[in-house]
């Protein structure tokens, strides 16, 4: 068995201190484990896709290979179009799901 963290790949301090909760399935997507960010868990040798919610919905994800014996740590982030450049941007897009003015497309 292995021992995988988790790191969440944000700017802002606010939201690196979440504790998510997140999800450890396995390639055929069977659900191996259900922990929080701050948490750890032990896994066997293998790939994992970890998978975490913010309070908006919005997922952040990553795939992971565990070897034995070495312990990690999974970093999980949004997707590059769901970045903002600015950390109080993320504090406001992520935690309260409400998309800023100047950001909406112009159609």
């Amino acid at each position: 068995m292995s021992k995988i963290s988790f790191s969440c790949n944000f700017k802002s301090s606010e939201l690196q201190s979440l504790a998510l909760s997140v999800e450890v399935r396995k390639p055929n997507l069977a659900l191996v484990a259900q922990t929080l960010t701050t948490q750890s868990v032990d896994l066997e040798p293998g790939t994992y896709y970890v998978t975490a919610k913010l309070p908006t919905g919005q997922e952040l994800f990553n795939q992971v290979t565990v070897v034995e014996g070495q312990s990690g740590i999974v970093t999980l982030a949004p997707e590059p179009e769901d970045e903002f450049p600015h950390e109080w941007l993320e504090v406001d897009c992520y935690i309260t799901g409400q998309p800023l003015p100047h950001l909406v497309p112009v159609t």
